[in-house]
C-alpha cells in the first residue's frame, strides 16, 4: 500500500460517508468506529503503481491549491493595503 494513496482514500468524503454509519459514541465524547466495521468497507485498492500515479496526481492539485490560495492571499493583502491607503 502507499502511504499517500491511504491518505486521500481514507480522508475522502466517499469513504467518511460510508463508514459515518456505522459510528458509535454520544456526542459529547469521542466516536469510534468497530475495527470488524471498518474493514468490511474498505474496497479492494489498485495496484501499486496506479496508488502511486493516483497519489501523485492527487499531490499535484493540492500543491497548485495551496500555490492559488497563496496568490489569492496575497492580493487580499494587497487590496486592503491599497484601500487604507486610499482613505487616509
Amino acid at each position: 500500500m502507499d502511504i499517500s494513496f491511504c491518505k486521500y482514500y481514507f480522508t475522502s468524503n466517499n469513504f467518511i460517508n460510508k463508514i459515518r454509519k456505522y459510528e458509535q459514541g454520544t456526542v459529547y465524547e469521542r466516536t469510534s468506529v468497530n475495527v470488524e466495521d471498518f474493514l468490511k468497507h474498505i474496497d479492494t485498492f489498485p495496484s501499486l503503481k496506479n496508488q502511486r500515479k493516483i497519489a501523485n496526481i492527487l499531490s499535484n492539485f493540492d500543491k497548485r491549491i495551496k500555490l492559488q490560495e497563496q496568490k489569492f492571499n496575497a492580493v487580499n493583502r494587497l487590496k486592503k493595503c491599497l484601500l487604507q491607503q486610499m482613505f487616509i
